[in-house]
């Protein structure tokens, strides 16, 4: 049975008194939020993130990497754009911030943590919620990844429009820092498990090496074919110890090459100017939307009392 467009019409306009106070509630709702609703400034930055280290056109790299996974350790230059949120959720990010110098608009200079302290605003009904100074930052701290372009936006929110500015600016200066210190960490550990490697390599080849040697000369006139099959069995075994340690002498050498690299891991391409939230345009935002969804409410709750009538 198809749909009476017609007749539904002609009902919503019989009952245009219920949309009508719905709408002027919604409204009084909106106004009352808006007002109640502080209105900060968010500044945000554009950052490049390097996916992996320029090392492809070194010999040995696929060999290199293999190598690492092998091994169960972590590429010491992996930029998972993933790893960007973690960090920038993470209490040692947010305890460097909090302890950040900022100058305000009115040209005092505090710490960030007890301007938030001192200048936070929140609407009423979360007035009830007891939030720590590092949550509040946590909270105000976001960010945006955008995975085929390889790109990550950070943004902070504060009263503030120069305090807000301050922080985005030096983000990628601390995203850096932390990211170079990770780096070299990991590089410096690569380094020491291959001069480990390498060194024992060395010692293993030098001691087939040496049993080949021994076994040769004591057996120079000897042309038995146990002692054939014997010096051939020693010298596979030389062989298979020098290419052991040749790989070996190659992994240490690329892993000194990254630990001496340095490397940009964000690079800075946009700054967003920064723009306040509130004014007329979140007024006509939170207006329409509450219209919207009280005429929907409305309409709703004209034609379920319509189809009750009509089975009554």
């Amino acid at each position: 049975m198809g749909v009476d467009t017609q007749s539904i019409w002609k009902t919503c306009l019989r009952r245009k008194n219920v949309f009508l106070l719905a709408a002027a509630i919604a409204t009084v709702v909106a106004v009352v939020v808006s007002v109640s609703t502080p209105s900060v400034y968010k500044s945000r930055v554009m950052l490049a993130v390097e996916w992996s280290a320029p090392m492809n056109v070194l010999v040995g790299a696929n060999e290199y990497a293999d190598e690492i996974l092998q091994h169960g350790q972590v590429p010491s230059i992996v930029n998972d754009p993933f790893v960007y949120t973690k960090i920038l959720k993470s209490q040692q990010l947010i305890d460097t911030i909090r302890n950040m110098s900022v100058t305000t608009s009115d040209g005092e200079v505090t710490l960030l943590g007890r301007h938030v302290e001192k200048c936070f605003k929140c609407p009423w009904w979360e007035r009830a919620v007891e939030r720590s100074t590092d949550d509040i930052i946590r909270d105000r701290l976001k960010n945006e990844i955008k995975l085929k372009t390889g790109l990550i936006i950070v943004q902070y929110e504060d009263e503030d429009a120069l305090v807000s500015s301050q922080v985005v600016s030096r983000m990628t200066t601390l995203l850096d820092a932390y990211f170079k210190t990770m780096n070299s960490e990991r590089a410096e550990k690569e380094v020491a498990f291959y001069r480990r490697q390498q060194s024992q390599q060395r010692k293993a080849y030098e001691e087939a090496l040496r049993k080949y040697s021994a076994f040769h000369d004591s057996h120079f006139d000897v042309s038995s074919r146990a002692v054939q099959n014997e010096l051939e069995y020693l010298r596979d075994e030389s062989e298979k110890r020098h290419a052991e340690y040749s790989k070996a002498s190659v992994m240490l050498k690329r892993a000194e090459m990254r630990a001496q690299q340095q490397l940009l891991v964000a690079a800075e391409l946009k700054t967003m100017p920064t723009y306040k939230t509130g004014g007329a345009r979140m007024w006509i935002v939170n207006i329409v939307v509450a219209l919207f969804y009280a005429l929907l409410f409305s309409a709703w709750w004209v034609l379920l009392r319509r189809n009750v009538e009509c089975r009554v």
